[in-house]
């Protein structure tokens, strides 16, 4: 995700209509978009952080996820059905 962003290919994909290249579509084109959306209109950092390594921000982060989760009445995710993000499936 951090090279994605970084070196710019992310933004490639958009412009490719959410191709990686001739053979492949960017997988989670919506996910993508949306936080695409948002460096645009944040200023943002995006670092590499080795996740389970005793990072305190990243172990908070994996816990808020994990606590979510668990969660019961989650809206269904709309972009990933059964296994497949919408774009594999199309």
């Amino acid at each position: 995700m951090v090279k994605a962003i970084k070196l710019g290919w992310a933004s490639k994909w958009r412009a490719n209509n959410w191709r990686r290249n001739r053979k492949e579509k960017a997988l989670n084109p919506d996910l993508w978009g949306e936080l695409l959306s948002l460096c645009e209109y944040h200023l943002t950092e995006f670092v590499w952080v080795k996740g389970h390594s005793s990072n305190r921000e990243n172990n908070r982060c994996d816990q808020l996820a994990v606590e979510a989760s668990l969660q019961p009445n989650l809206p269904i995710d709309t972009g990933y059905i059964n296994g497949k993000s919408s774009s594999e499936s199309c």
